[in-house]
Formats: structure tokens, C-alpha cells, sequence
């Protein structure tokens, strides 16, 4: 029986609303809004959120990233329900502090997916994503759904543009993280075969009688584990190859 009153209340409810302010005048020429229609309003919105998160997620999760579909369906959806509190608690007190502290909090949580190993940088794209997925969500809450979906659009557009295979292809560099036996023989070979000019975070230190040499290098070629397996076998100096990842 509340499945059924919940059904014919949202059947009841204009598609207007969802871009209204101020909920507490109902429709114009109208009966104002029950305390239960604008629950019932506050709901869409935060499905809206969440959906559009999604959205955003399923890029980041097709990339295999750190945060996919979940996180940022949640983080939709939080940043919208806050909004809307802050919203609702403006009469009675300070609810625009409320708001302004989902941006603190979203960037403690963006934080959590940045690490820098040697000189690979991940999670930026990452959390900069989540970032703008608490912004569509506070605006979703706001009641500004064709702003908060046309940015959905544009991220989600951008994200695909940027990392398709066009884009890559003239502008990607590879790193690869090696460690090596030091000679002048190999410090050539290794530089001729990758096509790169310098090493970087080069490091060396002393195993022995043996210089063992570790470096990051950037190539515009992307050596595949077959080629890498073969550079290692007939080259026993190499000792350990590894692919960095990108954003």
C-alpha cells in the first residue's frame, strides 16, 4: 500500500520541478507542496546525481582506475543530499556552511587516489574526476539539472577525446622504469634500442664487484611484453624491465 501511494505521489509530480528553488510555493496557481512531495523531490534529485556519476564512473572504470562507477554514483549523490539539507536548514540557521564544506571534504577524499611512484603520477584524473562529479551533484541539488547534465556531457566527452588512440599516438610518451648492470656497452645499447637521448632519476649503487644501475625512460614506442622479455634474454645485464602506467 506505501509502494503504491509512493507510485501515484511521483506520477502526480511535474518534471518541473527538479529545476525549482524554492519548493515550499507548489505549483503556481496551485496548492503548495506537502511536506511528502518535497521528500519525494529531494529524491529525484539525488537519483539524478547519482546517475550522472555513474556516468562519469563508467570512463574511469573502463580504464580500470581506483575509482569507478560506485564511487562516483555515491559521491553524486552525497554532494546533492548535502546541498538540498543546506537548502532546507537555510531559515533556521548557517546551511550555506554546509555546502561550502563539501568541497573540503570532496578534496580530502581526492587526495586519498594521487601517489607519485618515481616519476609516475596516478590518480590525478582520477580525483579530479570525483571532484567534478561532487560539483554536478551540488548542482543537481541546487535545482540546475541541464547544467549539471550538459557538464556531465562535456567531461565525459573530453575524457573519451583525450585518451583516444588518435590523441595518444601523437602525443603519449611511455615510461619504463630499468635496472642494469652499468657498463658504457649497455648505457648505449639501452639508449639506441628505446630511442631516447637521456635517462631520468638515474641511480646507481654497488652490488659487489658490479654497478647496478636503475633509471626511468621515456619512449614514444609501446613495447609490448614480448619485446621486453626478448631485450632481457639476450641481454643478461638487463635485470628487471617495468612498464610505468600513465594518469
Amino acid at each position: 500500500m506505501n509502494f503504491l501511494l509512493f507510485a501515484k505521489s511521483l506520477s502526480e509530480l511535474p518534471i518541473g520541478i527538479l529545476w525549482g528553488h524554492d519548493l515550499t510555493g507548489g505549483v503556481p496557481g496551485g496548492e503548495a507542496y506537502t511536506g511528502w512531495e518535497i521528500q519525494l523531490i529531494f529524491l529525484l534529485r539525488v537519483l539524478l546525481a547519482g546517475g550522472l556519476g555513474i556516468i562519469i564512473g563508467i570512463e574511469r572504470n573502463r580504464r580500470q582506475k581506483e575509482a569507478g562507477m560506485a564511487t562516483h554514483f555515491i559521491v553524486g549523490c552525497a554532494a546533492a543530499l548535502f546541498t538540498m539539507i543546506s537548502m532546507s536548514l537555510a531559515d533556521i540557521g548557517d546551511g550555506e556552511r554546509i555546502a561550502a564544506q563539501i568541497v573540503s571534504g570532496i578534496s580530502f577524499l581526492c587526495a586519498g587516489v594521487i601517489f607519485f611512484r618515481r616519476e609516475n603520477l596516478r590518480g590525478l584524473t582520477t580525483a579530479a574526476g570525483i571532484w567534478a562529479t561532487a560539483a554536478i551533484g551540488m548542482a543537481v541539488g541546487a535545482g540546475m539539472p541541464i547544467v549539471a547534465a550538459s557538464s556531465t556531457v562535456l567531461i565525459l566527452g573530453i575524457q573519451m577525446f583525450l585518451h583516444s588512440k588518435v590523441v595518444l599516438r601523437k602525443h603519449r610518451k611511455h615510461m619504463l622504469f630499468i635496472k642494469f648492470v652499468y657498463s658504457d656497452e649497455i648505457n648505449n645499447m639501452l639508449r639506441e634500442h628505446f630511442g631516447c637521448d637521456s635517462f631520468h632519476r638515474f641511480k646507481i649503487s654497488k652490488d659487489g664487484d658490479r654497478m647496478i644501475a636503475e633509471a626511468v625512460i621515456y619512449t614514444k614506442q609501446n613495447f609490448f611484453a614480448s619485446e621486453l622479455c626478448s631485450l632481457m634474454s639476450s641481454n643478461p645485464d638487463v635485470i628487471s624491465v617495468e612498464r610505468l602506467e600513465d594518469l
